[in-house]
């Protein structure tokens, strides 16, 4: 599989205690594992079954997901800025490929 780019928006400056949007999509078939090719033969299950974010070593977002879940898994979040930092997002799927991404923020006083 080509290497899928997970994708986030988010603000890069917000004010201390506001209140930000973020979402995020990750590039991924999610297969199931229930659907048959042309041929009539079965197509391997492939999903994302965990999706975590950290803000500066903080959790504030995760998610066990399953196969209920459409391709291209999209999330949208909101975080409440405390102080300038990182956020961290991780995913990973059932065929233990993981995908790690980090955003700056900067919080204004």
């Amino acid at each position: 599989m080509d290497e899928l780019k997970p994708r986030i928006r988010m603000p890069q400056h917000v004010a201390a205690g506001e209140v930000f949007q973020v979402r995020t999509i990750l590039p991924h078939p999610m297969e199931t594992g229930y659907r048959r090719t042309r041929m009539g033969e079965k197509i391997p299950r492939h999903i994302v079954v965990a999706f975590t974010v950290h803000y500066n070593d903080e959790l504030v977002f995760a998610a066990d997901i399953g196969p209920g879940i459409s391709s291209n898994p999209y999330f949208e979040f909101h975080v409440r800025a405390s102080r300038s930092g990182e956020l961290v997002f991780r995913w990973e799927d059932d065929r233990g490929q993981v995908w790690n991404i980090s955003q700056k923020l900067i919080v204004n006083p």
